[in-house]
């Protein structure tokens, strides 16, 4: 394979980054090549093309080097930091990309019930547990404390029915586990783990902004304006996979990220890299996009959101619809 390589100067590449930092502007006229590459049929083991074929590879290292130092001109350590203002918008392919991508996403979940027979059974294992008959394990702090001893709570007094509780098999394992909605509505889910005889706060979801898909799944919803979509591992463990913010100002501006943390899912943006913005701080590629745009990448996770709060109503119950046979 005879391999010609022609090492030019790549003028038009320095003119499309005038804008740009002048030590990446530096970069590109001192290090980009282009290649130009003719094949033959017949391979060739001699030594000569050895050493080309290896040269291509320095080159393609440095061709790599210089791309991530353009992109750089666009990451940014915080989501706060990025130029919303200055955004462009996405280009049509982009948008076409991320809705197939956004088309693939289970934002709905169900509240899975689980084993009805053994409902009785943790019932009596959690009306102990409210009623300070046993203590629970904290894994971030490794302490073993009181229902009545955990702090956030928030309730100026401790009255078990201050709270809705809801009873269903939140990390499906086919056993209940029982969260505790306080007065400011944080999440608090408790989980009995019958070969150990004891009890754990499996998650908390604070602040009170997190709301539940269903089993295994969780959304953050603040004020409208910021949404994220995580799924939870059994340990209750959240994923990010996308979010979308919309930006309220003089002019109304919407950010949408690339889904990840799904299997086999093609982020499929490295030919567009021009249009995204890195955010270092939760490892996401973000786009601007318009108004028509956003809400049809948006519209099953509302429909979701629709269902999970209408569906959630069917395993929320008082203390004492839960629990007031037991005190009786």
């Amino acid at each position: 394979m005879k391999i010609k390589i022609v090492i030019i100067t790549c003028m038009f590449i320095l003119a499309a980054c005038t804008n740009n930092d002048n030590n990446v502007s530096e970069t590109l006229e001192n290090e980009v090549i282009c290649t130009d590459f003719e094949h033959e049929n017949e391979v060739s083991t001699n030594a000569d093309d050895v050493n080309k074929i290896a040269s291509l590879s320095v080159i393609d290292k440095k061709l790599n080097n210089i791309e991530k130092e353009f992109n750089d001109n666009k990451s940014y350590k915080s989501f706060f930091d990025l130029p919303f203002n200055e955004m462009i918008f996405a280009e049509k392919s982009i948008f076409e990309n991320l809705k197939e991508q956004y088309n693939q996403i289970e934002f709905s979940g169900k509240f899975e019930v689980g084993d009805i027979e053994k409902y009785d059974f943790y019932i009596e294992k959690f009306y102990d547990l409210l009623n300070n008959n046993r203590r629970f394990f904290i894994e971030n702090t490794k302490e073993e404390i009181l229902f009545s001893e955990y702090n956030l709570l928030q309730s100026e007094n401790y009255d078990l029915n201050n709270y809705v509780y809801i009873f269903f098999d939140v990390d499906n394992d086919k056993e209940p586990e029982l969260g505790v909605i306080d007065v400011g509505t944080s999440i608090h889910i408790f989980k009995y783990i019958l070969s150990k005889d004891g009890f754990i706060l499996w998650k908390n979801l604070s602040p009170s902004y997190y709301r539940l898909n269903g089993s295994l799944k969780a959304r953050y919803n603040r004020e409208g304006t910021s949404h994220i979509f995580f799924t939870m591992d059994g340990n209750g463990e959240m994923k990010e996979i996308v979010s979308f913010f919309i930006m309220v100002g003089p002019e109304t501006i919407y950010i949408v990220s690339v889904p990840k943390n799904i299997d086999n899912l093609s982020i499929g943006i490295q030919e567009n890299k021009k249009d995204a913005y890195y955010v270092e701080e939760d490892d996401s590629y973000y786009f601007r996009v318009n108004e028509e745009e956003f809400n049809q990448l948006t519209e099953d996770y509302f429909e979701a959101e629709r269902i999970a709060e209408e569906d959630i109503m069917d395993v929320s119950f008082s203390y004492d619809e839960l629990f007031g046979k037991l005190g009786s």
